[in-house]
């Protein structure tokens, strides 16, 4: 092109200058937002004083909050229907409002005052699309989520999808009449101090039973929680990237029916048999096996008098779900590792270090414990008291946060204070309670005691929802230091039977053995073959059983020395000039038996 004879050049793209300001830049960056994202969606800075103040005053807040204001960060709204929306804005700094309750708090996002709530559309999120969608809290995370290929939609804050009518009902806002839901994938993924916020937690819940009523397939996407992780799914991206972000776990959302729709509605759960055995159910599941299976989500009962053994007896139920590891004398075994919540409601701080540094449980970071009693000594309220309604939801709410496969109760008069024990309607909350967590796949243990007829104490209805209940029994054995002997009895076992007929228990410096009828297959096979090589009782007592002074040694050559009368009573071993020898049968035993060991 000439001009006056002069050529001129034409750049091949005229430059776009961005209306936003370096500070802002930074902002969106640090959320993964590039400029031209934010420039595609309207997002712009208003620097100029007299401009923050027409916002303000459009906006109908104080303009006095200006001078306070070094600048904004505008966020349009595109609205779906035609209507004209004002946009949300930023401010820098924060300013301070006193809230209803007199109390000043800092706020940084405003939006015109008696505004209604709006969804936040990315350019590209199609309302009537049937692609899937994401949902998360935030303007900027739309936009992260939005440019990295997760079609999002904002909502300004986590309890903002709701607004009021004009009689003050809390309902949906006008904007999610807008949007196909029906059978679309929908993700929600809010902040990850979710998992102690429960207020968060709340609103996630309430967004997706709404979203499910109309017909969405809801996922639940969790963001790891911790001290070094980010708190935004912006953050996540950016720490993580896009990949990683996809890789997160997604959970099912399935919403509950009411009794109308699950009798009368178009998906009745009333079926004839034949219906009823074509469901795809989830099959039994074990958290223990062997001698007394455990399965999930079952309610469980332990009673005996006090002293008899049953916390030891509880505490080697977690050690083996927190290892996946054999136990009990080798009787049982947990399949994998399993989250375990001990929640302790007798035994003082120190008692309790003690026992778990016995059962090594120090270095299981799959077992926590909760001690009532050290609760109390740090002032805690109200008191872990679990026959009140408010601390059986807080501590629900915590338990299926954690995922916790097993919930160990110690025990039910201690921490049900206040719980007439012989009232069937004092239990029916705390039966609700229990089924409550079963229909979460978590299963429970408690301990209780029993009264002078060897039962459990208190009504019998405890009893009507339960899986297991066990009665331990004290023996008598003759060696003060053992910390504990039982038998067990099976008072019911649903579906399985008496698998521990006759069994004794012992627990004797951090090991357990087991005797069957009065006697210990393990120990009465090594003090045999021991016999037959030789040996003294001296010699088998000191190398079989512990002892820490000259009398504990003369009491364990005293028990070798009755051990052998049983052996040779069942004729397992017989005496051969001046010592013992194992007989025919006696041989073909102790073969068999280290077999099974």
């Amino acid at each position: 092109m000439t001009e006056n004879n002069k050529v001129v050049r034409l750049s091949k793209k005229p430059s776009i200058k961005p209306k936003l300001d370096a500070s802002h830049l930074e902002e969106l960056a640090n959320s993964g937002i590039p400029v031209e994202i934010a420039i595609k969606n309207g997002v712009k800075s208003i620097t100029d004083f007299p401009k923050i103040k027409q916002y303000l005053k459009d906006f109908g807040i104080s303009t006095f909050k200006a001078k306070d204001i070094k600048s904004l960060l505008v966020f349009p709204y595109r609205s779906m229907n035609g209507d004209s929306w004002q946009p949300r804005l930023k401010t820098f700094p924060p300013i301070n409002f006193t809230d209803e309750e007199g109390k000043e708090k800092a706020r940084k996002y405003l939006q015109a005052k008696g505004s209604d709530n709006h969804l936040y559309l990315p350019v590209g999120v199609e309302p009537a699309s049937e692609t899937p969608i994401w949902i998360t809290e935030g303007e900027k995370k739309a936009l992260c989520l939005t440019h990295n290929g997760f079609s999002c939609i904002g909502i300004s804050g986590v309890w903002n999808w709701k607004g009021k009518d004009d009689e003050g009902t809390s309902l949906p806002i006008a904007d999610f009449d807008l949007i196909n839901w029906q059978d679309r994938e929908v993700n929600i993924v809010f902040d990850a101090d979710k998992a102690i916020n429960p207020q968060v937690l709340n609103a996630e819940k309430a967004l997706a039973g709404e979203l499910s009523k109309r017909g969405a397939k809801v996922l639940i996407v969790d963001l790891p929680h911790g001290e070094d992780e980010p708190k935004g799914v912006d953050d996540f991206i950016v720490k993580y990237g896009k990949d990683e972000f996809r890789k997160l776990d997604r959970q099912e959302y399935k919403r509950s029916l009411s009794l109308s729709e699950a009798i009368n509605g178009p998906k009745s759960l009333s079926m004839t048999w034949g219906e009823f055995s074509d469901l795809d159910l989830p099959k039994r599941e074990y958290i223990l096996q062997g001698a007394f299976p455990l399965e999930k989500g079952s309610v469980s009962f332990v009673s005996s008098p006090a002293g008899a053994g049953k916390t030891m007896f509880l505490l080697e139920v977690a050690k083996m779900l927190g290892t996946g590891g054999k136990g009990l004398a080798d009787t049982c075994y947990s399949p994998d590792v399993f989250p375990v919540l001990y929640i302790d409601g007798e035994l003082p701080p120190y008692e309790l270090k003690e026992r778990a540094e016995m059962f090594g449980l120090n270095d299981l970071r799959h077992l926590t414990v909760m001690s009532k009693i050290y609760f109390e000594i740090m002032d805690v309220t109200p008191v872990l008291n679990l026959n009140q309604a408010d601390v059986r939801d807080e501590l629900t709410k915590y338990i299926i946060e954690n995922k916790f496969a097993l919930v160990i109760i110690d025990n039910l008069f201690s921490l049900f204070g206040g719980m007439d024990l012989n009232s069937a309607e004092a239990w029916e909350p705390v039966n609700g309670w229990l089924m409550r967590l079963r229909s979460k796949n978590v299963a429970s243990f408690i301990a209780h005691h029993t009264g002078k007829g060897g039962d459990q104490l208190g009504s019998i209805m405890k009893l009507a929802n339960l899986n297991n209940a066990l009665i331990l029994k004290p023996e008598t054995t003759g060696d003060d230091d053992e910390h504990c002997c039982f038998s067990v009895q099976i008072q019911k076992q649903r579906g399985l039977g008496n698998k521990l007929p006759g069994n004794q228990f012992h627990f004797k410096d951090g090991k357990w053995w087991k005797e069957v009828n009065g006697e210990n297959d393990e120990m009465l096979c090594q003090i045999a073959l021991l016999l037959d090589e030789g040996k003294s009782f001296q010699v088998i007592a000191d190398k079989l059983y512990p002892h820490k002074t000259e009398e504990d040694r003369k009491k364990n050559k005293s028990l070798v020395n009755r051990k052998k009368d049983i052996l040779l009573k069942k004729k397992y071993i017989e005496k051969w000039e001046l010592r013992f020898r194992l007989t025919d049968s006696g041989r073909i035993w102790t073969d068999t038996f280290k077999e099974d060991y």
